[in-house]
């Protein structure tokens, strides 16, 4: 993620929860249209990065932090966390089997995470989620196994534009999303 959406979603976080603070709403309701700036952003740095003729983008291992709470910012607000992530793992990683490695190990630690949070709070047991996560198990067994070849067929290259294009759709997904909310 570039410095000025970093930026930007950390000022634009501030604000709208500096004005919660003081009156003990409106933070989304500010928060969202500005972020639709950052889910333009997204899409368009990702678009950038697809084109992008020189080779992927390498980024230094001082940008770990601000992308993590990025990162954080946009799962807590919209479940969408893992799009910087994935952009500063693609700038960090050259070779595509540890990318892939670290990128599954980041989503198995973050999901894992999740699933006690929920658990605890009893978010688990509603409306037989657990049963029909299970019917989909099979599924996500099979795309796993496809992707798995896939990958091993693909160079480099590819496969990072393959995350730009994960990125647009996240960045898409969250245009979305504050178009649909109140």
């Amino acid at each position: 993620m570039p410095p000025e959406t970093l930026a930007a979603a950390a000022l634009i976080t501030a604000v709208t929860y500096l004005v919660f603070g003081l009156t003990g709403f409106g933070s989304t309701v500010l928060a969202l249209p500005l972020l639709a700036v950052l889910g333009l952003l997204l899409v368009a740095y990702a678009i950038h990065g697809i084109l992008r003729r020189a080779g992927p983008l390498r980024l230094a291992r001082a940008w770990c932090a601000p992308i993590g709470l990025a990162s954080g910012i946009l799962g807590a607000l919209f479940g969408t966390g893992g799009p910087p992530t994935a952009l500063y793992l693609g700038a960090r990683i050259g070779d595509k089997d540890e990318l892939r490695a670290t990128a599954a190990a980041a989503v198995l630690l973050n999901t894992s995470m999740r699933l006690v949070l929920f658990g605890v709070a009893g978010l688990l047991a509603q409306d037989g989620l657990l049963s029909s996560a299970s019917l989909l198990l099979p599924s996500m067994l099979f795309g796993l196994y496809l992707g798995s070849r896939l990958h091993a067929r693909v160079p480099a290259g590819l496969v990072v534009r393959v995350i730009y294009v994960v990125v647009a759709v996240a960045g898409a997904s969250l245009l979305v999303r504050v178009a649909v909310l109140p």
